[in-house]
Parts: structure tokens; C-alpha cells; sequence
């Protein structure tokens, strides 16, 4: 069980350096330049990456607001909400007003991201005694299937039944490092019963490409004999779906959007050519999760700050890369979580966010205000953080929530 400190102290350089942004086309920088050049020193930000995730964060005690928090409810966006704790292994369905109305939950060690089904069963990445698995289980809390396919993070369900997810294998690769091993992310396309149909190597993709230069993450000892490199830790998914195209060329059916925290990059990938299309975030994100492509044609990014100490939500538009709209909490470091995160748009325009190391989430409008929170309450003296949350309307479901 990882124990965490809600205050995160970093330490800042004096002096800000200046900061560039990447794209897939030609501003290439040189080798010189490829090393970030963050506010704070480049080994106290990889001491951060290498911290990990961490599972409960210590209760503030009885001052802490629990459950959900109505300030402006005709301006909050209906529906239910999911969200999975890390450790324990539980997911829970939760209505606006913080009732729990379905929870599953399954032995084991940690889960990712839970994506919800019509039918009411869930898939979900989680790494148990024996191994890590992509694992279904039904309505009823029933494992349907287990798939040993080391899956991490995030899980996403396309509209054609067919599921995709990260997974990763250690491999070597003397043209990043010839001491340690690298940890290469695999994006996995599976079939509605777990099965797998095709698997691509972000590493090989990324290294082969002209546009590419890796941030260079340190080894670090792994076990007695084996150091290893972390050096893309992806965390999310998005294959682009038809009709996408009409929004920007970059969405085409077949590209998958992909973001990578240790590279502080969201990349736009094409894996049946091996072309990387787009690179959006070299100085100006850091530690980010869930980049989601949003109904207008823009990105919506949760940047972790995490050399900063404080986060934010970003609307990018991929075609200028300019930041068009963000959200940060009016005393910045009152919203930080170093792991995790979540922005979801919501169809009324609100945006959903998850402070996930505290287990906290808000609802904000376009203008920022705040209509709706939610507090994990404490259990057994700590708080559990929560891995991601989303809103589904309460229509999702069918009449499953009736029964």
C-alpha cells in the first residue's frame, strides 16, 4: 500500500528556462536541445515520475467535506457517475448527489481505468497476484473473461464492440539505452471477447520517425540484476472513428491519439503506415493523462503540472496548437494531483475533473465556475484516490438503473 502526503513539496530552479513546443513536421530540435528545460532540475522531475502512483492519500481528518457538493444544480450536467479506486479494486456508479447505485469489485492487487458497457458490465485494466489482465466482468460482479495481455491504465470501447488497451513488455533497445531495458508500450486492438487481433510497438514507431526526438528518461534499478528505462508511461487511448475526418484530415478512421507522461507529449499516430502525424506538449504540459478529442474538433488535455505543483485542464486547437481555453483553480495549488487525472466535456459544455490523488472531482463551467463536487469519503482513516471518473447520462444504461 502506497501511503501519500496530500502537500507535494517541490523544489524550483531560480531561474525559468525557455520553454518550446513539438509538432510532427519540422521543427525537429537539434540532440542539444531535446532535453527538457523545466522550472525545476531535469533528475528532481524524473524523481517525481519514478514516485509511481499511490493508493490512499491521509484523511484531513473531520474538517473534510465528504460525498457530493450541489452549489448551482439547474447548471450541472445530468447523469451518473463511474469511477474506479486504484486499490482496493472496486468501481462505483454514483448519481449527482453521491448515492452509490452499483459498485463492482474484484480481488487483486490495482485497477485502471473501468469503461462501462450498455449491458452494464465493465473492462478493465488490473494487475492481480499472478499477473497483469484486461478483465470483463458483468452487471452481476461475475468474471465473464480474463486476458493475460499485461494490460495498464486505460481500456476504451469503440462503437463496433471492439475493445482497445495499453499494454507493455521490456525489451532491449541500444539505439535509447545500452545498460537498462525499456519499458515499450504496445497499443493492443482486441475483439469484443478479449481477444487479440493486432498489437503495434510505440518505441519502434517513435524511433523510426524523422519528427522524433525521445526526452531521456534515467535507468533506474529494477531488481538486483536488471535496470530499467520508464521512458513513455502512456496512459491513454484514442482511436478516431467515422466521420471525424470532416473536424480536422488528422482524425482519420484509423489514427489513434495517444498520451505519453514521460515524454509530456500527446502524439497522433497512423500504425498501418507507421507515420507520426501530429506532437502536441514539449514545454508546455507536464505529466499529463486522458487527451480526449472533443466535438468541436479541439483536444481536451489534463495537465498534471508536475514539476509546478499545480493542474489544469487545456483545450488545444491541433491545428494552430494554441491553448483556446483552461481551467485552474483560482489559488492554484488548491487543485494538484501528480498521478491520474481526468477533463471530460460534458454536453452541456461543462468540463468534469478529477483532482484523483485527493480523491476529489469538480464540475466547472466554460467560464470556470464551479456547480458541482464530489469528496471520497474516508474509510478505515484514508482517503482512496480515484483513478478516473466519467459521466454517462442515466440513458446509457437502459433500465438497468430501475431494477
Amino acid at each position: 500500500m502506497r501511503l501519500f502526503s496530500p502537500t507535494l513539496l517541490v523544489k524550483l530552479s531560480s531561474t525559468t528556462l525557455c520553454l518550446f513546443a513539438s509538432c510532427g513536421g519540422t521543427d525537429k530540435p537539434t540532440r542539444e536541445q531535446q532535453l527538457p528545460t523545466y522550472d525545476l532540475e531535469t533528475q528532481d522531475l524524473q524523481a517525481l515520475q519514478a514516485l509511481g502512483y499511490v493508493d490512499y492519500v491521509e484523511s484531513a481528518g473531520s474538517s473534510r467535506t465528504s460525498g457530493a457538493v450541489i452549489h448551482h444544480a439547474s447548471a450541472i450536467q445530468e447523469g451518473v457517475n463511474l469511477f474506479s479506486i486504484h486499490s482496493p479494486c472496486e468501481a462505483r456508479l454514483i448519481d449527482n448527489q453521491g448515492k452509490i447505485l452499483h459498485s463492482w469489485s474484484r480481488d487483486g492487487l490495482t485497477w485502471g481505468h473501468v469503461e462501462l458497457l450498455p449491458d452494464g458490465s465493465i473492462v478493465v485494466p488490473t494487475k492481480e497476484e499472478d499477473g497483469s489482465f484486461l478483465v470483463k466482468l458483468n452487471w452481476e460482479n461475475e468474471l465473464v473473461w480474463r486476458r493475460p495481455v499485461a494490460a495498464h491504465h486505460d481500456v476504451e470501447a469503440l462503437p463496433d464492440g471492439s475493445l482497445s488497451t495499453l499494454s507493455f513488455q521490456w525489451r532491449k533497445v541500444p539505439s535509447i539505452s545500452t545498460e537498462a531495458e525499456i519499458r515499450d508500450e504496445l497499443i493492443v486492438q482486441m475483439n469484443a471477447m478479449g481477444e487479440v487481433l493486432s498489437e503495434f510497438s510505440l518505441v519502434d514507431l517513435l524511433d523510426s520517425s524523422p519528427n522524433w526526438t525521445w526526452e531521456m528518461v534515467e535507468p533506474r534499478q529494477h531488481s538486483r540484476d536488471k535496470r530499467i528505462v520508464d521512458l513513455l508511461h502512456s496512459n491513454s487511448v484514442a482511436w478516431m472513428q467515422p466521420g471525424w475526418e470532416a473536424l480536422n484530415p488528422l482524425f482519420a478512421q484509423g489514427n489513434v491519439m495517444i498520451s505519453m507522461r514521460h515524454q509530456n507529449r500527446v502524439v497522433i499516430l497512423r500504425p498501418q503506415t507507421g507515420e507520426l502525424l501530429w506532437q502536441y506538449g514539449r514545454g508546455e504540459i507536464l505529466g499529463q493523462h486522458d487527451a480526449t478529442i472533443l466535438e468541436n474538433g479541439n483536444i481536451l488535455i489534463f495537465d498534471n503540472g508536475l514539476s509546478r505543483g499545480w493542474s489544469r485542464a487545456i483545450e488545444v486547437n491541433p491545428s494552430t496548437k494554441e491553448i483556446v481555453w483552461q481551467w485552474a483553480a483560482p489559488e492554484k495549488k488548491a487543485f494538484y494531483t501528480a498521478g491520474r487525472g481526468v477533463a471530460q466535456r460534458l454536453k452541456n459544455g461543462n468540463t468534469l475533473l478529477l483532482e484523483s490523488d485527493r480523491g476529489h472531482a469538480i464540475e466547472v463551467t466554460s467560464e470556470g465556475k464551479v456547480v458541482w463536487e464530489y469528496f471520497q469519503p474516508s474509510e478505515s482513516g484514508n482517503i482512496s484516490t480515484l483513478v478516473r471518473m466519467k459521466r454517462y447520462p442515466r440513458s446509457f444504461l437502459g433500465n438497468l438503473l430501475s431494477q
